[in-house]
C-alpha cells in the first residue's frame, strides 16, 4: 500500500504485527487542522524525539475475548503511546476507548494481520489495555506497547504506509514513507507468521523482537519485532526490510511521526504594561488594538458587515465590575445585576470597578465608543449583564463566584434579558478533579442550562495546569495568543497550557491589548504608565484573551440563536487556525477565526454533543480554592464555610440535589441581598472617575480591614485593602462581621 498523508477512521487490511522500527525522519507539514498554514512555510524547530520503552506480551485466545497488552511501567504524562497487535487470523481488532486508529492491514492470502494504535499517556496510565480480537476461531496473538517522548500529540501521524509480504518469504517489507521536515521519527513494524525472530533493517535500532509460541504448529505462532533510527534529512525514506526466521506471511509497516515543538520559557507575568510607545499611534496601525483585532485578527468585522453584532445577545461578565466610561454609555448597553463583592456595602462603590480589570473586559467584549468612532469591542451590539464579585484588589472567595454564576443561571431570562454567555476570568490552582469540584460543577450547570462559559485558562505559565474552572472540559478553556501583524504569531509565554488530559481549547489575542481605561481605580492608580489617549488603558493576559472569544460567541449567536453551548464550541474549534511553533497542548485547537466560523456549517443535532463524565459538586468548598483565600485582618477564610461563615452545603447532600443554592435573596442558607438588583440600565451619562462620590482615591486602605485576595485569573495582587467602608460591627444582608476566624 502506499503512503498516506491524512489518516481517517477508515480500517484497512488486519494483519499480526512483529516489531516496530522508529526512525527519526524529517519532520512532516504541521497537523491536519482547520487552517493548516501551507507546507512551504518553514517548519517549526522540533526537540529530540526519544524511545523511552517497551512493554510485550503474546498467547493463544479465543475469538470475542479481550487481548490485554500490558503499559510500560515507566511511561509519563505526555508520552506518545503506540499499540502494535499481530493477529494469527483474518478478523477484527477492536482497540479500547481512548485509542485511534493509525493502520490496520490484513494479508490479502494469508490468515495474519496487523493493527497500528496510538494514544497520549496521562499521568494516570492503567497497568495495561485490552484489545478485542475476533476471528470466529481460536489463534494466536502476539502484541507491544511503546513509549516515545516529545511527540507532538495534536497529530502526531505524519504518515504511515504498509504492506504485504508473501508466503515462503522471509524477507519482511515496509514501504516507504515521505516527509516534509528535517528529524522526524520513523518506526518501523513487522509481523511474520510463524515462529522464531527477526533481524532488524540495518542501521536501525531493535526495540523489541517478541515471539508467541503458544500455537498449533509453527504457523500458529506470530513473531513481532520493533527498531527505530533517526533521519535528519526530509523527503522519501525508503524501504526497511525486517528478516524473519520463517514466514508463511508477513507485514510490515513504517509510521513516520511528528516531533513535539519546543515549549516557550515562562515569563514573569504582567497584566497592565507601559504604553510609551503607542502614545500617538493610530488604533489602526497597532496589533493590539480593538480596530486591528477586529478587523485584522479574528475576522469580527466579517460578522459585522453581514449585519451580525452581537444584537440580542446579553453576556454575563462575572468580574470585578465596570464603570460608566465612554464605550460603554451607549444607551442599554450595560446593566447592573447583584452586587456581591466585599464593597457591596459601600453606596459610593456598589456595581463599580474599583479595581480596573472588569471594565477593560467590558470593553473588549462589547464597547461601542460614543466618543470615538474607531473603539469598538467584538460584539459592539451586545447587552453586557455585569455581576460583580471582586474589589479593588481584585480579591473574591470561591463561594461567590458560585453564587455569581448560580445566579445568572435563575435569573438569565428575568426582565426581558437573554443571558447566553458567561464571561470568567476567575481561576484557582485547585487540583480538586473537575468531576466532584462545586465551582466546575456551578460552571458546567450554566454550560447545561444553554449558557456558554468561557473561562481563562490562567497566567502561571506554559507549563502549568489549567486554572479552575477552566479545568470542567465542557466549557471554553481560552488561552493567550501572540498578535503581531495580521495573524497569530505564537502562544504566550505566560499562557496556562494544561495537561494532555485536559488542555486549552483554543486561543486569541492577550498580549498588550487596548480597551477602556476604568479612571482612578486601583490599576489606574498604580500603573499611570498604561494610559493611552486617556480614555484606553494597556493591559494582557488570558482573561483578555477569554473576553476576545466571549464577543466571538456573541456574534454567533446573533447570527444562528438556535445553537446549543456544544454547537458554539465545536463551531470555534473545528474552525480555528493552526498556529505555527505551538505546542498542541498550549493551542489546543488553534486560534480564534471568526471568518471562518461564519462560513461552517452548523453541526448536525448531536453531532456535536459532549460525552465527558458529568460533575455533581460533591467535592471540598476548601479544595476548590485551592491556594487562594481572603483574610479579614490575617485571619484567612478557609474550610467548608461561604463568605458569611455559613457552612457550606454544595447541591447534593444525602443523595438529594437541587438545581440552585438561591431562595430569593438567600444563598447557602443566607441572606446575599440576591434580590436586590434594579435590572435596568444606565442612563447613558457620563462618568469622570476624579472621585467616587466623595471618597478620594489615594491606593492606600479604606478601612481597618486587611485583604489579600490571590485568584483573578491565576494573577496575585498582593492588595491590603478591600472595602470602602467598615465591616466590622456593620451588617451585609443581617450578617455580622465581627473579624472572627470563619473555619
Amino acid at each position: 500500500m502506499g503512503g498516506k498523508k491524512q489518516l481517517g477512521s477508515r480500517i484497512r487490511a488486519t494483519l499480526v504485527v512483529f516489531g516496530m522500527i522508529v526512525a527519526t525522519l524529517p519532520l512532516m507539514a504541521a497537523p491536519a487542522m482547520a487552517g493548516k498554514p501551507p507546507k512551504t512555510e518553514p517548519p517549526p524547530e522540533a526537540t529530540a524525539t526519544t524511545f523511552r520503552s517497551v512493554a510485550t506480551t503474546g498467547g493463544y485466545y479465543s475469538t470475542g475475548t479481550v487481548f490485554n497488552v500490558p503499559v510500560p511501567s515507566d511511561a509519563a504524562d505526555g508520552d506518545l503511546l503506540i499499540a502494535q497487535i499481530s493477529y494469527n487470523a483474518s478478523g477484527a481488532i477492536t482497540p479500547p476507548a481512548g485509542w485511534n486508529v493509525i493502520d490496520v492491514l490484513t494479508h490479502p492470502t494469508k490468515p495474519i494481520m496487523q493493527g497500528l494504535y496510538w494514544r497520549a499517556a496521562t499521568a494516570s496510565e492503567p497497568p495495561g489495555y485490552g484489545f478485542t480480537i475476533d476471528s470466529g476461531k481460536s489463534d494466536t496473538v502476539t502484541g507491544a506497547i511503546a513509549a516515545y517522548t516529545d511527540i507532538d500529540l495534536s497529530d502526531p501521524i505524519d504518515a504511515v504506509a504498509g504492506s504485504a509480504s508473501n508466503a515462503g518469504t522471509t524477507a519482511i517489507v515496509a514501504p516507504s514513507v515521505t516527509t516534509d521536515q528535517d528529524n522526524t521519527v520513523v518506526i518501523g513494524f513487522f509481523t511474520a507468521r510463524d515462529n522464531g525472530s527477526f533481524s532488524t533493517p540495518s542501521g536501525t535500532n531493535e526495540r523489541w523482537d517478541f515471539s508467541s509460541n503458544a500455537g498449533v504448529g509453527s504457523i500458529g505462532e506470530t513473531v513481532v519485532s520493533g527498531t527505530d533510527e533517526t533521519v535528519a534529512l526530509a523527503g522519501s525514506t525508503g524501504t526497511r526490510t525486517a528478516t524473519a526466521a520463517a514466514s508463511d506471511g508477513g507485514i510490515g509497516h513504517l509510521v513516520a511521526l511528528r516531533p513535539a515543538v519546543s515549549t516557550p520559557s515562562t515569563e514573569t507575568f504582567v497584566q497592565w504594561e507601559d504604553a510609551s510607545a503607542l502614545q500617538g499611534v493610530p488604533p489602526g496601525q497597532y496589533s493590539g488594538s480593538m480596530d486591528w483585532i477586529t478587523k485584522q485578527i479574528t475576522g469580527a468585522e466579517d460578522f459585522w458587515r453581514a449585519g451580525f453584532d452581537g444584537s440580542g445577545v446579553d453576556v454575563a461578565l462575572i468580574d470585578t465590575g465596570v464603570v460608566p466610561v465612554d464605550g460603554l454609555t451607549w444607551p442599554g448597553k450595560v446593566i447592573n445585576g447583584p452586587d456581591l463583592s466585599f464593597e457591596s456595602q459601600a453606596d459610593n462603590l456598589r456595581h463599580l470597578d474599583t479595581f480596573g480589570h472588569g471594565t477593560h473586559l467590558a470593553g473588549i467584549i462589547a464597547g461601542r465608543d460614543d466618543a470615538d468612532s474607531q473603539f469598538k469591542g467584538m460584539a459592539p451590539g451586545a447587552r453586557l449583564v455585569s455581576i460583580k464579585v471582586a474589589d479593588s484588589q481584585g480579591a473574591a472567595d470561591v463561594s461567590q463566584v458560585i453564587a455569581a454564576i448560580d445566579w445568572t443561571i435563575q435569573h438569565r431570562y428575568d426582565n426581558g434579558m437573554d443571558i447566553r454567555v458567561i464571561n470568567l476570568a476567575y481561576g484557582t490552582d485547585s487540583i480538586q478533579p473537575y468531576q466532584i469540584d462545586p465551582l466546575a460543577h456551578a460552571v458546567e450547570k450554566a454550560w447545561n442550562a444553554g449558557i456558554v462559559v468561557v473561562a481563562a485558562a490562567g497566567n502561571d505559565g506554559n507549563s502549568a495546569s489549567l486554572r479552575n474552572p477552566a479545568i470542567d472540559p465542557f466549557v471554553i478553556a481560552v488561552g493567550a495568543a501572540e498578535n503581531n501583524s495580521n495573524q497569530v504569531s505564537g502562544v504566550a509565554s505566560f499562557s496556562n497550557c494544561g495537561t494532555t488530559e485536559r488542555f486549552a481549547d483554543l486561543v486569541a489575542p492577550g498580549r498588550s491589548l487596548l480597551s477602556l481605561r476604568a479612571p482612578g481605580s486601583n490599576a489606574d492608580q498604580g500603573f499611570p504608565e498604561a494610559v493611552v489617549a486617556d480614555n484606553l488603558f494597556l493591559g494582557s493576559g488570558t482573561s483578555q484573551a477569554a473576553a476576545v472569544v466571549t464577543g466571538g460567541v456573541a456574534l454567533l449567536l446573533d447570527q444562528r440563536p438556535e445553537l446549543s453551548p456544544d454547537q458554539v464550541k465545536a463551531l470555534l474549534m473545528d474552525n480555528a487556525d493552526y498556529v505555527q511553533d505551538a505546542d498542541f497542548k498550549c493551542q489546543g485547537a488553534g486560534s480564534l477565526n471568526l471568518t471562518a466560523v461564519k462560513k461552517a456549517r452548523t453541526p448536525k443535532a448531536g453531532a456535536a454533543d459532549q460525552t465527558y463524565s458529568l460533575s455533581d459538586g460533591t467535592g471540598s468548598l476548601e479544595a476548590a480554592r485551592g491556594s487562594n483565600h481572603v483574610y479579614d485582618n490575617g485571619v484567612a477564610l478557609n474550610g467548608e464555610f461561604d463568605i458569611m461563615s455559613s457552612p457550606w452545603t454544595g447541591y447534593c447532600t444525602d443523595g438529594t440535589c437541587v438545581e440552585t443554592l438561591w431562595s430569593g435573596g438567600d444563598f447557602n442558607g443566607t441572606s446575599w441581598s440576591g434580590t436586590s438588583w434594579s435590572g435596568t440600565s444606565w442612563s447613558g451619562t457620563s462618568w469622570s472617575g476624579t472621585s467616587w462620590s466623595g471618597t478620594s482615591w489615594s491606593g492606600t486602605s479604606w478601612s481597618s480591614k486587611d485583604w489579600s485576595g490571590t485568584s483573578w485569573s491565576g494573577t496575585s495582587w498582593s492588595g491590603t485593602s478591600w472595602s470602602g467602608t467598615s465591616w466590622s460591627g456593620g451588617s451585609w444582608s443581617g450578617n455580622t462581621w465581627s473579624g472572627l476566624s470563619w473555619g
